[in-house]
């Protein structure tokens, strides 16, 4: 007897002694893993809280044991967790999960996901078993990636923003030249739209004008990933050619390599550089042509003052004849004719200039004037041995017309001047006739000539189309010029038809006014 009780006493002692290291061994486990276990009756009360609570949440298991379960649920969550843990309560070994945030003892919430096993019919459990999982990382991670798609998501907006909306022609392209996207800016530009270019080459458009520039855009993008301010030439949908500017590089699509380009016409900016080249080269012109003017008025005005000194000189000498005496003082008068001349067109083209010139109109007969005109240059044609003719109009020669006199006379005295010096043999013929509400006043010579690309420079203040032959036919350079801006004054213009080498037709149109 005594030795069965002794045997019973041994496989107590072993039995404890398994259940002691079980139940050491659980302990082991609760304490040591990552996640918090606890078990809650039906009523929300905490039955049981694993030791690593303190680790993870900062609470004492015998905190939390005894008492609702609810209070360290956010109240923001509280609702949403009471209806799931209801639904768990209704079925045996149902499970659910939920993300809250469970409250650390130091009141800060930290995020969790819980997972929640009906066990209220498993015996020593009795109850709800709740496992929680601290997802603090996994929520950080999330955070970081949400605002990074935010910044992606904004970044992209802005880039579609500036894409559509920016007044610069914007497009993408694969390396092979295939469209891709295009903006507003490129179809302003170029005239295609989406239609015409999106999955098409640029080859096929034949958008490049120059395509060796397309081929210099490759070959820098390839080095460098980035080309700036590449100047070439494209081709429009109606077939025009635009100077442009274009900056590109590498963006990737998907993994992919595309072109980004960039593109601004520049027709403005190269019609302002020619225009800037223009007045360069015009400025330098003037500056050489008052430089040329100089020397032409020393010229002009030292000839007939050492005419007019010279032959002073030698009527001062005695026992002069009567005919010398005579060609002498013909000579100095003529002189200062030509000295007086000079000077009446330098002070006249400075008050055309400053806009000191004003009209006097008077009523005087227009075929008087012109035969006037005709009886003084008479003399000066035969003296070239030109022939000089009028030619009557069918106006009637007693007819009055206003406008002033003067002004008149000095441009057709300028246009007769012109033809004169101009013309080495032949004719010259003057006349007029009306055309509509004008009067329209000619002189036509057979002289040299004019080139076409030269009809508007010799109206041109300094201006001669020959400078070499304008160096021994003298003058200038501002007889045209002056006449011009009479006959503007006027109320009219001059126009000219000319061919090199077969003369030249100067017409002077002004108002017929007679009253």
């Amino acid at each position: 007897m005594n030795k069965n009780k002794s045997s019973m006493r041994l496989d107590d002692y072993e039995v404890n002694k398994e259940i002691d290291c079980l139940l050491k061994r659980q302990t082991a486990f609760l304490e040591n893993i990552s996640d918090v276990v606890a078990i809650m009756d039906k009523d929300g009360i905490i039955q049981y809280k694993s030791p690593n609570i303190k680790h993870l949440f900062g609470w004492d298991p015998q905190d939390l044991v005894g008492k609702s379960g609810w209070h360290t649920v956010h109240p923001d969550d509280r609702d949403r967790l009471g209806g799931i843990f209801n639904d768990v309560l209704n079925t045996a070994n149902s499970i659910a999960q939920a993300e809250y945030k469970y409250m650390h003892k130091n009141g800060n919430y930290i995020p969790v996901r819980l997972t929640a096993k009906n066990l209220l019919h498993v015996p020593y459990v009795n109850g709800v078993l709740l496992n929680y999982h601290d997802i603090s990382e996994r929520k950080k991670m999330e955070d970081a990636l949400e605002k990074e798609r935010l910044q992606l998501s904004h970044s992209e907006a802005k880039f579609k923003a500036a894409f559509y909306t920016s007044p610069d022609s914007v497009n993408i392209n694969k390396l092979n030249g295939e469209y891709i996207e295009i903006n507003e800016g490129f179809t302003k530009l170029t005239g295609y739209t989406e239609e015409d270019c999106l999955g098409k080459l640029s080859s096929e458009i034949n958008i490049w004008t120059i395509p060796e520039d397309r081929e210099k855009l490759i070959s820098g993008l390839k080095k460098d990933g980035i080309v700036e301010n590449l100047e070439s030439i494209f081709c429009t949908k109606d077939g025009k050619h635009i100077p442009a500017l274009m900056s590109a590089q590498i963006i990737y699509i998907n993994n992919e390599p595309h072109i980004l380009s960039v593109t601004r016409s520049i027709a403005q900016r190269k019609k302002n550089e020619l225009a800037l080249i223009k007045a360069k080269e015009k400025a330098e012109e003037s500056d050489n042509l008052k430089t040329e003017f100089i020397h032409n008025m020393s010229h002009e005005i030292r000839t007939p003052l050492n005419g007019i000194m010279g032959f002073s000189k030698l009527l001062q000498k005695p026992k002069l004849s009567d005919d010398e005496r005579t060609t002498f003082t013909t000579i100095i008068s003529q002189c200062g004719e030509d000295l007086l001349k000079v000077v009446e067109s330098v002070l006249e083209i400075s008050t055309l200039a400053t806009n000191q010139e004003k009209l006097k109109e008077s009523k005087f007969n227009l075929h008087q004037l012109l035969q006037s005109i005709f009886d003084s240059y008479d003399i000066k044609a035969k003296e070239k041995e030109l022939n000089l003719y009028f030619k009557q109009s069918p106006l009637d020669n007693e007819e009055a017309i206003v406008t002033d006199k003067n002004k008149l006379n000095k441009v057709l005295e300028n246009l007769l001047d012109n033809a004169i010096k101009y013309t080495q043999k032949g004719s010259i013929e003057f006349g007029y006739n009306t055309i509509n509400e004008n009067i329209e006043i000619y002189v036509k010579d057979t002289g040299i000539g004019i080139s076409p690309e030269n009809f508007e420079k010799i109206f041109d203040r300094f201006s001669q189309e020959d400078k070499e032959l304008s160096k021994t036919t003298g003058g200038l350079g501002l007889g045209l010029s002056i006449a011009k801006e009479n006959a503007t004054l006027l109320g009219g213009n001059i126009t000219v038809k000319s061919e090199k080498g077969k003369g030249s037709t100067f017409i002077l149109n002004i108002p017929y006014k007679t009253s």
